[in-house]
């Protein structure tokens, strides 16, 4: 049986996760989008629609083992638009609506992009792998960042009338 170890630190706390077979196995399935994760704020959930598109590209490539630099770079180019386009418009409704926990929302986005930035250097330097460490953490991004703290936000946007 091969089980595999993934490490990281995410918002201060150590995230350890063990892969067996069958856990593998569920990690590859698509994300389809679900009710439950719409927000009811349209920019915020064609947004997660797209990180959603940009998780299912990279689980596609896992499951076809299509590890090409080219293909892998294309990840990495998609999640830089994501992070400079959509973070960046959350960031200035963020800011213009006066939410209230603006800073640690933007602090996610910054650690984030730190991630994101140290994946690409380690892929560059033909780190093992890679995708599936990258792979959990958008999941774990989508789930924590996009479910809960947009949720949150989305909530206060709705709650005060600001569209």
């Amino acid at each position: 049986m091969i089980i595999i170890i993934v490490y990281f630190v995410y918002k201060n706390i150590f995230v350890l996760i063990i892969y067996t077979p069958e856990i593998m196995e569920s990690t590859i399935k698509q994300y389809c989008w679900k009710e439950k994760y719409n927000l009811n704020v349209e920019f915020l959930d064609e947004q997660h629609k797209k990180f959603l598109d940009i998780i299912n590209l990279l689980k596609k490539h896992i499951t076809n083992q299509d590890f090409n630099r080219e293909s892998i770079s294309k990840i990495f180019y998609s999640l830089a638009y994501y992070a400079e386009n959509y973070l960046v418009k959350e960031e200035i409704y963020l800011s213009n609506s006066k939410y209230p926990k603006f800073d640690d929302h933007r602090k996610e986005h910054n650690t984030f992009i730190d991630r994101i930035i140290k994946f690409q250097n380690d892929f560059r330097n033909n780190e093992k792998d890679i995708c599936i460490d990258m792979l959990k953490f958008l999941e774990i991004w989508f789930d924590n960042h996009i479910l809960l703290s947009n949720k949150e936000f989305a909530e206060y946007l709705i709650k005060n009338n600001i569209k």
